[in-house]
């Protein structure tokens, strides 16, 4: 949902903390207010900062002060960085009643995936794991916290936590539909521990492409705090390859295997590969638990929400091809359907070129030409399913039915069966539900491909895998056991 901001009484105050005056003023054009300032001081300099306000609620908190609360301890934790030898923008200050944040404005791209040179592109990301790994090794107790900042006492107690937090968050959504995926990343991280332990780190939560700027090859700086939190720092590097599928990078697996190099000789910790694959699962199982409150309460008017729908399933399918990697368990994609013309194919037609000619002209702000955008986006998704021919749910009902021993006179009445059954024993099947799960979520990308290109995501990009390297062994973990086979083993 939408709430409104006092921007007027931000910039007011932005010039009371900079002691000049808003010369120029740019709003950013994605998924939380956030505006460019350029202020002229009184000895005529020119000051350039970022104000930064918190996201809309819908997204990670389900309210306004839960998001303004978000807000607070990203400032807390830009503040506590900057006090280390890290590359971050200066903090400059906060207000919490108003609602905004400012920090100094760096120049520099953030959009790494642009760059056309491989090799120009691999160097500047490998200053930036560098970066992460000096952070991570950084003692914790060496660190002046604040109270608003918790300290779990271990990496197991960290998992823990985001087990209880984010179960009980979503448990208590009002949900609309099924959620099978959701369920067997649940289940499958209560039944999984950690597979070794290390010292706690400050970690910024959500790592990757996107998250950081450059000059050419060079790595300027950190950007993004709002989820940084004490943590396994091993958890944001296993989730650093969901979201490259995302913001396809490539040779992820080699820039992860670098950090844990650096971070073996700058914190003296043993690099644990098996961790990091368990947190590519346990990670993005977690924190999917709570983008899931805008997918199950979809609010029309939020501008973010396209890129929720586009951005979680792929999470959601990032879920599965670790939860496969883990087990070097190898997942085939379906077939896809080829697009056909069909009796509602001018109408689709129609209501995007609506968007297009009639709506786009007359957005007045970045926020509305969003909008317009987005919904085009939404527009050419559903053309996309009309034109499939209903292929995909015939594929989808054929698969479920054949799990749940019938065939479901009703999509969302089969797919609750399912998740039921997974509750109940996740483990059952495990290959198969595992294969129609990874079916299920190749196929909704499918749909969803032009709403992924709309909002600046990648398409089809599978998890890389590091058993892909040469000289890299596959996971010897082996395979969840059935209650039922567990007992008759017994």
């Amino acid at each position: 949902m939408e709430v409104p901001r006092l921007v007027d009484e931000g910039f007011a105050w932005a010039e009371q903390v900079i002691g000049g005056r808003i010369i120029s003023r740019r709003k950013h054009n994605r998924w939380r207010p956030q505006w460019f300032l350029e202020l002229e001081t009184p000895d005529g300099s020119l000051r350039k900062v970022l104000m930064r306000g918190f996201r809309n609620p819908g997204y990670t908190a389900s309210d306004e002060k839960g998001a303004r609360d978000w807000l607070q301890v990203e400032s807390e934790i830009l503040r506590t960085i900057e006090q280390l030898p890290i590359a971050v923008p200066p903090h400059l200050g906060y207000n919490h009643d108003l609602g905004w944040m400012l920090m100094e404005w760096l120049e520099g791209s953030s959009e790494i995936g642009d760059v056309a040179d491989p090799d120009e592109r691999f160097d500047a990301y490998r200053g930036y794991m560098e970066e992460l790994a000096k952070l991570h090794a950084t003692p914790i107790d060496s660190l002046s916290l604040s109270p608003l900042i918790a300290t779990p006492s271990s990496s197991t107690a960290h998992r823990e936590r985001l087990m209880r937090d984010h179960i009980a968050f979503y448990r208590k959504l009002e949900k609309n539909e099924p959620e099978p995926i959701l369920e067997m990343g649940i289940q499958w991280v209560q039944h999984h521990e950690i597979p070794s332990e290390r010292p706690l780190a400050l970690g910024l939560g959500d790592v990757g492409p996107g998250q950081f700027l450059f000059t050419g090859s060079q790595f300027k700086s950190l950007i993004d705090f709002e989820y940084g939190m004490i943590a396994d720092p091993f958890m944001e590097i296993g989730m650093m390859r969901s979201r490259e599928m995302q913001y396809p990078l490539g040779r992820m697996p080699e820039h992860i295997l670098h950090y844990g190099k650096r971070y073996e000789e700058l914190s003296g910790q043993p690099f644990d590969l098996d961790a990091i694959r368990y947190w590519s699962v346990a990670g993005p199982a977690m924190w999917t638990l709570m983008s899931n409150a805008g997918v199950q309460n979809q609010a029309p008017e939020m501008i973010d929400l396209v890129f929720v729908l586009s951005w979680e399933t792929q999470q959601k399918r990032a879920v599965i091809e670790a939860m496969a990697e883990y087990h070097n368990i190898r997942l085939t994609p379906p077939a896809l359907p080829r697009e056909t013309s069909s009796l509602l194919g001018p109408i689709y037609d129609t209501l995007t070129g609506q968007f297009q000619r009639y709506y786009a002209p007359r957005a007045q702000d970045p926020a509305e030409e969003a909008f317009v955008d987005y919904s085009v986006a939404l527009s050419r998704t559903l053309a996309r399913g009309n034109a499939s021919h209903g292929e995909i749910d015939r594929a989808n009902i054929e698969e479920l039915g054949d799990l749940i021993g019938r065939r479901p006179d009703d999509w969302y009445t089969g797919l609750r069966t399912l998740e039921d059954m997974i509750r109940e024993d996740y483990a059952r099947d495990f290959e198969k539900r595992l294969s129609f799960l990874y079916n299920l979520s190749y196929r909704r990308e499918f749909l969803y491909e032009p709403m992924q290109r709309g909002t600046g995501c990648g398409a089809f990009v599978p998890l890389a895998r590091f058993d892909d390297l040469p000289g890299v062994a596959p996971s010897k973990i082996p395979i969840p056991q059935s209650r039922s086979l567990a007992g008759a083993d017994a």
